[in-house]
């Protein structure tokens, strides 16, 4: 077996009130595969502050590409809020 680690960080201006992710998706594929899958998500990770900092591990098997898409998610007030799409590199295991 092996872990991945998922790491990241949503920083906002200073007048944002809560930041995070508003989804965080890991997703493989097979060495031999086009096509990813979903393999874990989290949801709603925020906290009532300028920054949230991720921090995830998980147990997979070998023979997979991994990559990890997430939302950024940042707001100031109920009508100003922004999501920023990511997506991180592959790792192979």
């Amino acid at each position: 077996t092996n872990t991945l680690y998922i790491a990241g960080k949503t920083t906002g201006t200073a007048d944002v009130v809560k930041a995070g992710f508003k989804e965080v998706v890991v997703q493989r594929r097979a060495n031999s595969s086009s096509s990813w899958s979903d393999y874990a998500t989290y949801e709603d990770l925020y906290w009532d502050e300028i920054a949230y900092v991720l921090s995830k591990s998980l147990t997979v098997p070998t023979g997979y590409q991994y990559r990890v898409t997430c939302v950024h998610y940042a707001k100031k007030n109920f009508f100003s809020v922004q999501k920023i799409d990511n997506v991180s590199n592959i790792l192979t295991f």
